[in-house]
């Protein structure tokens, strides 16, 4: 059932959901600011990779190529950890534009089927597991 079939039949108000959601840009400007770091973070670590083990295969290093070879291995998978976190990030980034423009439609049509709450708490949990992983208390 639609909204405006729903508002017709019962004659309910309609709720508006605010411009958008608290405190959204300082939100998702963290996110992606940290998103980005972490990137950097993971592509540098990939590099320097790249740099041991092109040290270590070309003969620079004398006979302690295999140690340049092994901190190339070391430093890749150090690398992914940030790349995968930076990943997550941006993708939050993304759920978060997204949760905002279904925010700002619901303000401008109005919110006969009540998913406001839904789009505040699906908002509030994002936050929250942000910080809890930030500061490590439940």
């Amino acid at each position: 059932m639609t909204g405006e079939l729903f508002r017709a039949r019962t004659g309910s108000p309609i709720r508006k959901a605010g411009s958008e959601p608290p405190g959204y840009e300082r939100v998702a400007g963290a996110f992606r600011q940290s998103g980005q770091w972490l990137a950097a973070i993971g592509f540098l670590a990939a590099a320097a990779s790249l740099v041991f083990f092109a040290a270590g295969m070309s003969g620079v290093t004398g006979s302690a190529w295999l140690i340049f070879v092994y901190a190339a291995g070391f430093m890749l998978v150090v690398s992914l950890l940030p790349l995968a976190l930076g990943y997550r990030r941006i993708r939050r980034v993304a759920f978060l534009g997204r949760l905002r423009d279904r925010w700002i439609q619901l303000d401008r049509v109005g919110d006969p089927d009540d998913q406001i709450a839904t789009l505040r708490r699906a908002y509030g949990g994002l936050i929250a597991n942000d910080v809890v992983a930030r500061v490590g208390v439940r």
